[in-house]
């Protein structure tokens, strides 16, 4: 590809080129690979020389990107201003739309393809976790509007679920929305401790710790669950003194893809960490969705000439009168469901031929049309005085009793 460039290549090369050498980093041989599963290419990795990246650098960059497909498949993005950070020895990746890496203050090593910086504001409570964490190896925060309810709440995250009870210990840390002060990042160290990996960010949503991208994903997307319910379940009940609370040392929650021993079943056996059998699974997701696009309609299709959908080897004239039938009946509202059934009109029903009804028989004359208002009420009160009619009257109702 970078040789293609320096000679001047044409677009087209150059995008089959960058196809193959995606095709090839993902779908590449077992042993060539760190991981079992895929992740999604992206294009922000074409701007500039793929040979300055370190080990492992493409792979964490693919696995960012795709948390942010994720995030946008769930409807957890808030505009551009969802920020996602991974570390590893090569620095810190900060991601909003695009990717960039950056050193533990926030200045940029290598921008990429882009040349947006990186809000520094914003990033000062990345710093700060990874400054305190070195066990921690990615950041996500997350504002939506169930988890700004939740961290807006007195008594905080409730346990009152399942999903409450995988999130596990949780600090709270009153945010104004800046860490200028060195004041503001000691104090947001001492509220996460050692050891949590959930921060409550009051009023402000919450952000989940991860010694990998599968363990952050795999707690935000839990985190994200419990506030919802319990969203709703205060909205229902009415107050929280009408809620049953789950006991931890009790009701001991069962944490699928939690770090042990697996693959007896479906090959040899392996350790996996948390989080890692779901993201696997969500990586194929995504990969299904973009088949999907690829081979469905959904893609735009540029109108080069009115004649780009009229099969081949049709005679023009034949179309250009046919187009000019149809623009006809439009305007003259002549429209139908299509040509009429020529077997219907003709139903054999026990060898007798039904054909189109016949006309109805005329109705029976109405006796009293001919009579005046004045006879009519005469009538009426003769009726009202005796219940039965007169015998002269009989022959003139008989056809209405």
């Amino acid at each position: 590809i970078q040789e293609q460039m320096n000679k001047g290549g044409s677009s087209s090369n150059l995008w089959a080129l960058r196809q193959i050498a995606d095709f090839m980093a993902t779908h590449g041989s077992p042993a060539s690979l760190p991981v079992s599963h895929m992740v999604t290419p992206i294009n922000d990795l074409h701007g500039w020389d793929p040979g300055s990246m370190v080990k492992g650098e493409r792979l964490m960059r693919c696995k960012l990107a795709s948390v942010h497909r994720l995030l946008d498949l769930y409807g957890w993005t808030q505009l551009p201003n969802t920020c996602l950070t991974v570390r590893n020895a090569f620095g810190v990746l900060v991601t909003y739309v695009t990717c960039v890496k950056v050193n533990i203050l926030g200045e940029v090593v290598e921008k990429g393809s882009t040349a947006l910086g990186v809000d520094l504001s914003a990033f000062a409570l990345h710093s700060a976790v990874y400054s305190a964490r070195p066990d921690i190896r990615c950041l996500l925060h997350l504002h939506t509007p169930a988890t700004a309810a939740v961290s807006a709440m007195k008594c905080g995250l409730l346990l009152l679920s399942h999903e409450a009870l995988l999130v596990g210990d949780v600090a709270y840390y009153d945010y104004n929305g800046v860490m200028e002060e060195e004041e503001d990042r000691v104090e947001l160290q001492k509220s996460l401790g050692p050891t949590c990996k959930v921060l409550v960010l009051r009023n402000h949503g919450i952000v989940a710790l991860g010694e990998s991208v599968e363990e952050a994903f795999y707690t935000i997307y839990h985190i994200q669950t419990a506030c919802q319910i319990q969203v709703a379940a205060l909205c229902s009940a009415g107050g929280e003194q009408n809620l049953i609370m789950l006991d931890r040392s009790v009701h001991r929650p069962v944490a699928t893809g939690t770090v042990g021993w697996a693959g007896s079943t479906f090959g040899p056996m392996h350790k996996s960490r948390l989080g890692e059998h779901e993201f696997e699974a969500l990586m194929r997701t995504l990969d299904n969705l973009a088949e999907e696009i690829m081979q469905g309609s959904g893609w735009a299709i540029k109108i080069e000439n009115p004649n780009q959908f009229v099969p081949l080897f049709t005679n023009p004239q034949e179309v250009l009168e046919t187009r000019n039938k149809i623009r006809e009946q439009n305007r003259q509202d002549m429209k139908t469901a299509g040509p009429r059934s020529q077997v219907l009109a003709s139903v054999i029903t026990d060898n007798k031929a039904v054909g189109p009804p016949s006309a109805p028989e005329p109705e029976t004359p109405n006796p009293f049309n001919k009579l005046t208002d004045r006879e009519l009420e005469e009538y009426r009160e003769e009726v009202q005085r005796n219940p039965k009619p007169p015998l002269q009257l009989m022959p003139l109702l008989g056809n209405y009793m």
